[in-house]
Parts: C-alpha cells; sequence; structure tokens
C-alpha cells in the first residue's frame, strides 16, 4: 500500500533506488491501495502526480499496479469501478512508469509471470467475478515461464487485522490457482510483513499421484 504523498512515501522510494543502483531491479510492483485515502477523481488529477509520479521520479523502471480498495475511494457497488478505479486503468495509457492495462492482466518479468487481479470482489458481479477467475486460470495453466506468482490486494492468508479470505474470496481463489502450480500469493491491505506457507489447493490429489507413481518405482 503506497500513494500518501508524506515524507515515508519518499523514504521507501529513496530505499527502492537504492536497491536497484546496488542490486539491479527489473521492475516495482504496487499491490494495490496506489492512491490515499479516496483514489483519484479524474484522469487529471493532480494526486497522479503528487503520490506516484513525484515520489518515484528517480527510479527509472516500470511500475506495475492492480486495484485496492482504496482506489475505489472505499465505496462498494459496481458502479465504484467506472466512478473511480477506471481512471487509474486509463492513466496506463498518459505515463511512461503507470502500468496498468486492464482490471486484471498478466507481466513477463525474466523467467517469471506475475498475474495481477482485482481482488475487490464486491464491487463486481457474480458473473465479472466468475470470468475473472475463469480468465486468469486459463493465462495460468497457458503460461510458459517457470515461475508464476500470484498477486492481488486483499489477503488470502494473514496474521493481521484483515485475517483470512470470506467465503466468497475464498472460492475465487481456489478457483483461480485449480490445476495451476502458482508459486506464491503476494499481497498488501493489512499493513504488515507475513510470509505464511500453507497446503496449495490441489495438494491432496498431488499427493495421490505421487504415491502411486512411487508404488510404480518401487515394482
Amino acid at each position: 500500500d503506497t500513494g500518501s504523498g508524506e515524507k515515508e512515501q519518499f523514504l521507501v522510494a529513496d530505499a527502492i533506488s537504492n536497491y536497484h543502483n546496488t542490486h539491479g531491479l527489473e521492475a516495482v510492483l504496487i499491490l494495490g491501495d496506489n492512491i490515499y485515502e479516496e483514489g483519484v477523481s479524474s484522469l487529471d488529477d493532480e494526486q497522479f502526480y503528487t503520490k506516484f509520479e513525484k515520489p518515484y521520479e528517480h527510479i527509472d523502471l516500470p511500475f506495475y499496479l492492480l486495484l485496492g480498495n482504496h482506489d475505489y475511494a472505499n465505496i462498494e457497488g459496481t458502479q465504484a469501478f467506472h466512478d473511480h478505479a477506471i481512471h487509474q486503468i486509463n492513466y496506463h495509457n498518459v505515463s511512461d512508469k503507470w502500468n496498468m492495462p486492464k482490471r486484471y492482466y498478466s507481466v513477463k518479468l525474466g523467467n517469471c509471470e506475475f498475474f495481477m487481479l482485482d481482488t475487490n470482489l464486491e464491487n463486481m458481479t457474480p458473473s465479472e467475478i466468475s470470468k475473472q477467475a475463469k480468465t486468469m486460470n486459463y493465462k495460468i495453466k497457458k503460461s510458459k515461464k517457470p515461475h508464476k506468482f500470484l498477486c492481488g490486494h486483499h489477503t488470502w492468508r494473514s496474521t493481521g487485522g484483515h485475517g483470512n479470505a470470506d467465503a466468497l474470496f475464498e472460492k475465487f481463489m481456489c478457483k483461480v490457482v485449480k490445476g495451476t502450480n502458482i508459486k506464491s500469493y503476494f499481497c498488501g491491505h493489512d499493513h504488515c510483513k507475513n510470509h505464511i506457507i500453507i497446503p496449495f489447493p490441489n495438494s491432496r490429489n498431488t499427493k495421490r499421484k505421487n504415491t502411486r507413481n512411487k508404488k510404480t518405482k518401487n515394482k
């Protein structure tokens, strides 16, 4: 989460820049809540400059972003997308640094592919939720990159205040990753650092398959 325009954001930007100068980065991912507190109100909103372009002006890298609840102005309902979040997608055509071509998409970096979700399900119809899950599941399965990472704003599992996914989000995420080999899920929202390891939703099927292979090998 970022986009406050306050000194802490500039300090983080300096840290990114310093790390890039030492180690070399390919890109920066921002996983939602791109502009606080209520996103932007138009494509010409000055917050695109004060809370993104200005803080990161010394970082000569592409930024890949996705939508968080604050980018919808914390308003629930399908109309919130067209009233608020759509401007951030359209800004993709204005800025050389800001990359968010669609509500959900993927980006290939080296031998990795990152699948960027819109996890604000309360701002979608059931058919929109289903379409996103099917589309991203297909893209993940089709990817030829050896390392695949899923990115969203909301927490699937977390020890922070927002905690684990509710029933709707749990069902959505399981549909997205079904039959895939996603390495990790990266997210924001909880403003805390977690590294959580859980069984993959398909692990039960994989275990049975491995058992059969082992028995065949022993014979």
